[in-house]
């Protein structure tokens, strides 16, 4: 089971939607993947599947009821679908029913019990050694061992009929153990979700489970948490979604508390299709954000001459609708946002002592619009987007009356059938000159900002390039992304990041490298600079789903995500929101220390992996 967790909507490999029967296959390093089957004459070419940017595969398709076989071709390689354990016929083909309403029908079983489950495992094991840059002697750098840790991470998956599914993750870690002092042993339950299919409806409850995503154009529930990808990693709770309930479509209710910093998340969506048209409607709100002790009235109350001093947290409440039309070849989505943040007293200061009190005060007025365009041209996929988003705070807040501040963001993309492609992107921003620096972190976008831009938070303008590409020969695959942000080009302050991989097959192992160049020029944090990282794996399958391997420097990729351990890393050494809106000055240091600590990190890990 690779994409354990690539939705909490629906697990399974192959999924019912509105749209048709979605198949999905998870391979990030794969470079092109087709769907073939016996809906299609088994044709290698006609059903092309498009990759997502975590490496995940999909197509959709309109089938009438029946059994299909079928294959994913993964780089010229016909490869049974690993989600799917139902196969059929000498040559192992994946086997699914549907039904009708595209839904996919548990599998016939012969079995002596009323029900019959599906049961899988997966062992991820890790031995790691880090290496240390160590004295210079005879004119060369000594590495010196340290920091040995083992890492062992069980899956377990229990599919009862297509009808329930409970996947939980256990694991076993030493650096764990040492690095925090409440663990008495290396030993913890790390994630887990539930999922029960009513058919009409689905129930889920997750913890600390990752890639949850919503229907809205706005991505409010998607994009929530530390590092703002994905809804879930951190965060525990359940989830309702109706396919119709009563005269709506498309219904999700969820509700969620954060593992570490006790904050509540509510979340609504309703929708509804009108032919080509569809109107939705959400409600996001946010319990307990930015909690602050012993702070001083902000409308100056006192008692008994002596300002009154508060324990405070804050709540947010967004409500937004949207219109999509889908047409031939191109769909439209316009949008809206209206919310506020409220300043909440949960406790009042007598003396040293705190005791409850109710009280409030409105902080902030929020409004966010959005337009998206996209077209399909053959294999060409092109997007184009205006955001909006304004934030009016009330003069409780500041020195000298109201203020404010705005962004506008335009961007464009094209991709061609994920070959090829070039995202790019312009930020305007608008502000009263004596608005707080640390306000700007209230905006629902620069709190999901990539890593390369943090340096031009609170700059008036600057733009993004991503340019991409991949190419496959003869069995290497080269990959390469990059991002450049600057104020204006050829001009300071700009960030650059490349990374450059490359996957090649030696008969069986798999050989993987790739690097990484980090160039940041600022005059004003004081970092002209380009940092460097490596990583070298190679990888054997021993067996059918087992899979050993021997990599070098930091591993950046783990189970739940491509490129999230750099960034990880990153924020221990610093590099993280409460940085930059403390010390923005400070981030240039950082910066290097964090980089250059990355740049030196060396380490070694044999890895083995084993699925059954």
């Amino acid at each position: 089971m690779r994409n354990f967790i690539a939705l909490l909507f629906l697990v399974q490999a192959v999924k019912t939607t509105p749209q048709g029967v979605r198949f999905e296959y998870y391979n990030p390093k794969a470079m092109e993947v087709y769907l073939a089957g016996d809906f299609n004459d088994w044709s290698t070419t006609l059903s092309p599947m498009k990759k997502e940017s975590d490496g995940t595969f999909w197509l959709t398709l309109k089938l009438s009821p029946g059994k299909y076989e079928y294959k994913f071709i993964v780089d010229g390689q016909w490869t049974a679908d690993p989600d799917n354990p139902v196969t059929a016929g000498v040559y192992g083909n994946s086997l699914i029913r549907v039904g009708e309403g595209y839904t996919i029908l548990p599998p016939e079983m012969a079995t002596n019990t009323p029900i019959s489950s599906i049961v899988n495992f997966n062992i991820d094991a890790r031995g790691n050694l880090t290496l240390d840059r160590d004295t210079l002697e005879s004119g060369k750098w000594q590495y010196r061992a340290y920091d040995y840790m083992q890492d062992l991470k069980l899956d377990m998956d229990a599919n009862l009929e297509d009808k329930a599914d409970l996947w939980v993750r256990i694991r076993y870690n030493t650096k764990l153990y040492r690095e925090q002092s409440t663990q008495l042993i290396p030993l913890k339950f790390e994630r887990g979700f539930f999922t029960m299919n009513g058919g009409t409806f689905k129930f889920h409850a997750f913890y600390n489970a990752v890639k949850v995503k919503g229907p809205d154009p706005f991505k409010l529930l998607a994009e929530v948490g530390e590092f703002r990808r994905d809804f879930g990693d951190g965060e525990q709770g359940i989830l309702l979604s109706f396919d119709r309930a009563l005269v709506l479509q498309d219904v999700h209710l969820a509700y969620s508390n954060n593992i570490l910093n006790d904050r509540d998340l509510l979340y609504a969506h309703i929708g509804r299709e009108f032919g080509r048209f569809s109107l939705g409607a959400l409600y996001r709100g946010q319990r307990g954000l930015e909690k602050l002790y012993r702070v001083p009235s902000p409308d100056s109350l006192e008692e008994e001459g002596s300002l009154l001093y508060f324990n405070t947290y804050e709540n947010e409440n967004l409500y937004g609708a949207y219109l999509n039309y889908l047409g031939n070849g191109f769909s439209l989505s316009l949008g809206g946002i209206l919310g506020d943040r409220q300043l909440i007293a949960g406790e009042r200061y007598r003396d040293d002592t705190p005791y409850p009190v109710n009280r409030s005060w409105p902080k902030s007025d929020i409004l966010k619009g959005l337009f998206e365009l996209q077209a399909l041209t053959g294999k060409w996929i092109h997007k184009a987007f205006i955001n909006y988003e304004r934030h009016s705070y009330d003069d409780l807040f500041v020195q000298a009356g109201n203020r404010y501040f705005e962004y506008i963001r335009a961007g464009a993309c094209t991709d061609y059938n994920g070959y090829f492609g070039l995202n790019f992107k312009y930020t305007l921003l608008n502000t009263d000159s004596l608005m707080k620096w640390e306000y700007l972190f209230e905006d629902i976008e620069n709190q999901r900002l990539e890593y390369g831009e943090f340096p031009f938070i609170g700059y008036e303008h600057y733009l993004t390039l991503n340019p991409f590409f991949k190419v496959q020969f003869k069995g290497i695959n080269l990959r390469y992304d990059g991002k450049f942000s600057s104020y204006a080009i050829n001009q300071k302050p700009y960030t650059f990041e490349n990374i450059f991989h490359m996957d090649f097959v030696l008969f069986k192992p798999v050989i993987t490298y790739e690097l990484r160049a980090f160039t940041i020029k600022s005059t004003f944090l004081d970092v002209d600079k380009t940092f460097f990282d490596h990583f070298a794996e190679i990888a054997y399958p021993v067996a059918k789903n087992v899979q050993l391997s021997l990599n070098y420097g930091y591993m950046p990729w783990n189970l739940e995500d491509e490129y999230i351990a750099r960034r990880e890393y990153l924020a221990t050494q610093g590099v993280d929101y409460s940085l930059i809106k403390n010390n923005f000055k400070g981030l240039g240091s950082f910066l290097e220390i964090a980089e250059s600590a990355l740049s030196e990190q060396k380490g070694v890990q044999l890895w083995l992996k084993i699925a059954f």
